[in-house]
């Protein structure tokens, strides 16, 4: 059998946007490793304690459990509409995170990132499930592999960029330096965590726009 018989013989449809979703997966997988990784650093720029930063990912924790209530809207509603929608959303809030300048801020983009990072875990797999359906098993452990890979490589590329905990050893606020060095170190560090963070929103913005 010749190559093009071969391809003859496939659904090029199916490939293509599985490929598209597996892509899509793997720069969700970036942006959701990043946070965690920032949370020192974000202490330092929004003067707060380590206690307050780790609040925001808890509600990001338990709003997760709203997505698949939002996920609800799939049968209503324009499917890739929805989805267009529910990436951008959490492309924006997790790009928005090192411009915060108050600990409230923090806690919105938090709610909105929890809820869309709930709404793509569970339509992503019943999209996969939907295009390949008994032989669907082999696909979604690529999927989950291309997670865990993406969940270290967005952990690599962050940390090139944190200034984590160096000047911060006698003090969980940082009270110990004066407010004008303070204030200019925050700008230091706030515009070092744009990079990555601009980076990986926008890589997940291109594939989206590209994809569905």
């Amino acid at each position: 059998m010749s190559i093009n018989d071969m391809l003859r013989g496939w659904d090029m449809t199916l490939y293509f946007y599985t490929g598209i979703v597996l892509i899509l997966n793997f720069t969700f997988s970036l942006i959701d490793s990043q946070f965690p990784q920032s949370m020192v650093d974000m202490k330092f720029i929004l003067n707060t304690s380590l206690y307050d930063i780790s609040l925001t990912s808890m509600l990001a924790t338990m709003t997760i459990n709203f997505g698949p209530v939002l996920g609800l809207l799939y049968k209503y509603g324009n499917r890739q509409l929805i989805t267009v929608l529910v990436l951008l959303t959490m492309a924006l809030a997790n790009t928005a995170i090192p411009f915060t300048t108050h600990i409230s801020q923090l806690f919105v983009i938090e709610f909105f990132y929890g809820c869309t990072f709930g709404a793509w875990s569970s339509v992503v797999n019943v999209w996969i499930i939907e295009l390949w359906q008994h032989r669907c098993t082999q696909v979604l452990f690529i999927c989950q592999l291309l997670v865990g890979l993406g969940s270290v490589l967005g952990a690599v590329l962050t940390s090139q960029y944190l200034t984590t905990d160096k000047q911060l050893l006698n003090s969980d606020h940082g009270l110990n330096i004066r407010n004008d060095v303070r204030l200019a170190k925050v700008y230091e560090r706030r515009t070092t965590l744009e990079v990555p963070f601009v980076m990986t929103g926008a890589t997940h913005t291109l594939c989206k726009g590209n994809g569905i």
